[in-house]
């Protein structure tokens, strides 16, 4: 590797097998991508590959705008680079959450914990069905609600972008609220809480399901009702 400092630390003093977690670390804190990240701190051109192959190429979205990994938490990304990506993608949505319009049942509070719920904060989260991010979205929710959002569809890798997928969640969460306040007729008569948990039951097995059983959690699949306990739990 060449001999150049980052922000005043030679890179050549770090240990080899930390290298490429600390780049992917990097690029998941900046929103650069591992070729930005590549120019910016002078790293051989065999480093790039070498991420691509150890964690699949999955490079977050470009952002030139961001700003590189503070100094202060270079020794924490070194250290430990793979389980920073939770901290650093929470601490990154939840500075610009502000930007996101939240109501009196999506609130913030909620979708906090429907984030711990899907994705224990991990904005690099993945499931076996094919859902990511931090609200773990699937790709067909994710084309739909991208296009409507943004006015075309996003590359389902965007997903990985803590911000965007807390935008996307969140209009998907408030779609479901629209829909159920629309064909549900005691809809106006429930709690907050009440109507919190009919939302995030739609989130988790489709609104048309909890309309047909119009709005009975029991009669809601086990994994839904279970979702709706852990619900409960972290509100209280």
């Amino acid at each position: 590797m060449r001999k150049r400092k980052w922000f005043g630390r030679p890179m050549t003093n770090l240990d080899a097998s930390k290298v490429p977690g600390l780049i992917l670390a990097m690029a998941l804190g900046t929103g650069y991508t591992l070729g930005k990240i590549q120019e910016h701190i002078g790293i051989n051109d065999e480093i790039v590959p070498q991420v691509q192959e150890d964690y699949k190429g999955e490079a977050p979205p470009i952002n030139e705008q961001s700003t590189p990994v503070p100094l202060d938490r270079l020794d924490e990304v070194i250290d430990n680079p793979m389980s920073l990506e939770a901290r650093v993608g929470s601490k990154r949505t939840n500075n610009n959450s502000n930007k996101i319009k939240y109501d009196s049942v999506v609130n913030k509070n909620y979708v906090e914990n429907v984030i711990f719920i899907e994705s224990s904060g991990n904005p690099r989260a993945k499931n076996k069905v094919g859902a990511r991010g931090l609200m773990q979205i699937m790709p067909e929710t994710w084309a739909a609600e991208t296009k409507e959002i943004y006015g075309k569809p996003l590359d389902f890798n965007s997903a990985f972008n803590a911000d965007i997928n807390r935008e996307v969640g969140v209009h998907y969460l408030k779609k479901i609220e629209k829909y159920l306040s629309a064909n549900m007729k005691n809809w106006i008569d429930l709690s907050v809480e009440r109507k919190q948990e009919l939302i995030v039951a739609g989130y988790n097995c489709g609104m048309g399901t909890v309309y047909k059983k119009k709005g009975d959690i029991n009669l809601l699949p086990r994994e839904t009702r279970n979702y709706i306990e852990k619900l409960r739990k972290l509100r209280n």
